[in-house]
């Protein structure tokens, strides 16, 4: 056997560990009952904006929700997780978004945007199905007009 045969044998021996690593990974997320299909949107341009340029990932991933700690699967093959304490900006509301932007998702997608202990922002996307998983402990942003809380001073210490 040459060498070049050898290291096609172990290239391809690395390529079937790493998928069927991937689909054990993909296939606990879909069979875990508090995992939500999902797609992640980030803003093209560094500010927190609704309204503004949005990317959404071309596929579609699964999330949890652990406390306020959301675990997200990335990676080409989904074997890693991300895990982000989330903190909900004031007026966070699950809004509706359209199905030709927010693709395979069904028809009606829905999406809550929240920001990292960081500061960045980005939004999850779901089916409308998957709306009270979307949410996770922010079950308020579920509620369409509810005001908005007091908010506490922080500057005078009330």
């Amino acid at each position: 056997m040459d060498a070049f045969a050898s290291i096609a044998i172990a290239l391809g021996a690395a390529a079937a560990t790493a998928l069927f690593l991937a689909l054990i990974s993909w296939l606990r997320a879909v069979r875990d009952p508090t995992s939500f299909r999902c797609r992640v949107g980030r803003f093209r341009r560094h500010h927190w904006r609704r309204n503004g340029d949005v990317r959404w990932s071309l596929l579609c991933t699964h999330a949890r929700w652990v406390g306020d700690v959301l675990l997200v699967q990335t990676g080409l093959l989904r074997m890693r997780v991300q895990a982000s304490r989330v903190v909900l900006p004031p007026g966070a509301r699950v809004h509706r978004e359209p199905a030709e932007v927010v693709r395979r998702l069904g028809s009606r997608p829905e999406s809550l945007w929240v920001e990292t202990e960081e500061g960045s922002a980005f939004g999850l996307a779901v089916s409308r199905s998957d709306r009270m998983m979307l949410v996770g402990p922010f079950l308020a942003a579920a509620i369409p007009g509810l005001p908005a809380a007091p908010r506490e001073d922080r500057r005078s210490g009330r």
